[in-house]
């Protein structure tokens, strides 16, 4: 088994890349960072490299936007260009928002993390009494993942997030709660009802009120039917083929983890906005981004796999993948012609979004924002 392969075996979906096409950028540099020349050129290379049809980069540093770059086209057939304005689906990048809604509630004493999910969804099965808050945001639960690819790309719609327990709340766990990492969007889906029922109103009002609306970020919105200003139309292109339209999905039944629209800026302003505390207590983002799994748990994850050599697996925040050395945290998102990618390092207030049009490009993604951060080298903040 790749490297890749094992990644995938704690939770991170990555994705085979291809190459084409590039246009144009707007961008402004940080002083004393790289110069906008710099990271157009870094950016420009990885789109002709994934074959993205566009690209939208942005760069937070010390609490504001430093580089806001765009390339290709937001839609081919329409000879659209991709801006800052461009809007794509975040995909799983909207599970830190969700762990975000989850502490604030808990500092509010509304949630408790180490409490049953079942205190707060009270129609699940008897299965999940031992599935705890902390087990659902960590993937440790034991809650399914999609199941095939026709539950992945679904036009199932739902009215509500309770809907959705019909599609996975009788299976089997996994495995025992806490036991091991079992990557699961319809657990993120459990925390959007615990945030619905703790609070007494919806999902999306809780975030849109305590997330979005305080960090800034104007251009997130739910994805669904309604008509969007520059939102960016989705492909996809199978190997040797050419690029096509992505096929559609509706996003309703997953909505915590995965259903909401936004811009690379907006992204960022989510990271700067945790860095500023506008939305949670340091205390509660230091727990937010640290990483909470113990050397059994990754240890039992890992069991069986044939791990390379001198392979270390990412910890696991709350909504946050975090690197071996614990210095920086980033979450991915792949759905139907789109993905995405935040990557933060609280401790030097910066953080890099990288959106395409695109979808199967996680592992290009990650190593741009990587590659985009290695060029703010000096520390921004102790």
């Amino acid at each position: 088994m790749t490297p890749r392969r094992t990644r995938k075996a704690v939770g991170w979906i990555v994705a085979t890349i291809v190459g084409m096409v590039t246009l144009a950028a707007v961008a402004a540099a940080q002083p004393g960072g790289p110069s906008a020349p710099q990271l157009d050129s870094l950016v420009r290379a990885a789109q002709q490299s994934i074959g993205a049809p566009g690209i939208s980069v942005a760069v937070g540093v010390g609490g504001r936007i430093a580089y806001s770059g765009a390339f290709g086209s937001a839609d081919v057939e329409n000879a659209v260009p991709a801006t800052a304005a461009t809007v794509y689906r975040t995909a799983s990048v909207a599970k830190p928002f969700t762990a975000a809604a989850v502490l604030r509630l808990a500092a509010q004493r509304k949630l408790e993390l180490d409490r049953s999910i079942r205190a707060y969804v009270r129609e699940l099965p008897a299965t999940y009494d031992r599935v705890t808050l902390r087990d659902l945001l960590r993937h440790t639960g034991g809650v399914r993942h999609y199941r095939n690819d026709a539950e992945f790309v679904t036009t199932r719609h739902c009215d509500s997030l309770a809907q959705a327990l019909a599609i996975f709340a009788t299976d089997s766990l996994e495995h025992a709660p806490g036991e091991k990492i079992t990557y699961s969007s319809y657990g993120y889906t459990l925390l959007g009802l615990a945030v619905e029922r703790a609070s007494g109103q919806r999902y999306v009002d809780v975030v849109r009120t305590t997330v979005f609306e305080p960090a800034g970020m104007r251009g997130t919105r739910l994805d669904d039917l309604a008509v969007v200003p520059h939102r960016a139309r989705g492909y996809r292109r199978a190997e040797g083929q050419p690029l096509a339209n992505a096929p559609p999905l509706d996003a309703s039944c997953r909505v915590p983890a995965g259903g909401f629209v936004a811009t690379a800026e907006d992204l960022v302003r989510f990271a700067m906005a945790l860095d500023a505390g506008t939305l949670l207590d340091a205390r509660s983002v230091r727990e937010m981004t640290r990483s909470h799994l113990t050397p059994d748990i990754i240890a039992r994850t890992l069991a069986g796999l044939p791990v390379p050599p001198g392979y270390q697996p990412p910890g696991m925040g709350f909504g946050w993948a975090v690197e071996p050395d614990g210095r920086a945290v980033y979450h991915g998102g792949n759905q139907p012609g789109f993905t995405s990618m935040l990557y933060h390092v609280p401790d030097r207030d910066l953080s890099v979004a990288v959106m395409t049009n695109l979808d199967g490009a996680g592992d290009a993604l990650t190593e741009l924002a990587r590659r985009i951060a290695a060029t703010y080298a000096d520390p921004v903040r102790k």
